[in-house]
């Protein structure tokens, strides 16, 4: 679909997708690295990648990004962990009604739009956010945030 690969053998984008779990779960997304001039929003490729799988974008439901590695979504979840007073590794929940600061920030955050850009196109919309911190490894204290958003 594009030229954006790190010296030809590194994919910008990696999604394992489940079509009957109704589940795409985003493992690289990097696609903001590919400086072709044509370059593809993320959500543009998920959706090629959804249905190429032969799933329906109305019957997506939920939307996993593994080992959130973007800057401004980390920002958004450490300072919802500091509103609520958590500790940098605990996971939450945010729906809409729950705390509207906490979820105009996660809906607006660049996973949000993704989320609320897929939802649209499929004719749903986004009905939650969790975010579970799993530690990277057994023998490294590492710990990174997984953001799975609940479409419908």
């Amino acid at each position: 679909m594009t030229r954006g690969y790190q010296n030809g053998e590194e994919p910008v984008v990696k999604v394992e997708i489940d079509v009957y779990k109704r589940k795409m779960v985003v493992e690289a997304a990097y696609n903001a690295e590919d400086k072709t001039p044509s370059r593809l929003h993320l959500n543009q490729v998920l959706e090629y990648l959804w249905e190429a799988e032969g799933g329906e974008l109305e019957r997506l439901l939920y939307i996993e990004y593994a080992e959130i590695d973007n800057e401004a979504t980390k920002v958004v979840l450490q300072n919802i962990r500091t509103r609520r007073q958590l500790a940098t590794t605990t996971g939450f929940k945010v729906k809409p009604g729950m705390t509207s600061e906490d979820w105009a920030a996660l809906v607006q955050s660049p996973f949000g739009k993704v989320s609320r850009r897929m939802a649209t196109a499929g004719g749903t919309a986004v009905k939650a956010f969790k975010v579970d911190s799993r530690r990277f490894s057994p023998t490294i204290n590492l710990w990174n945030d997984h953001l799975t958003v609940k479409l419908g």
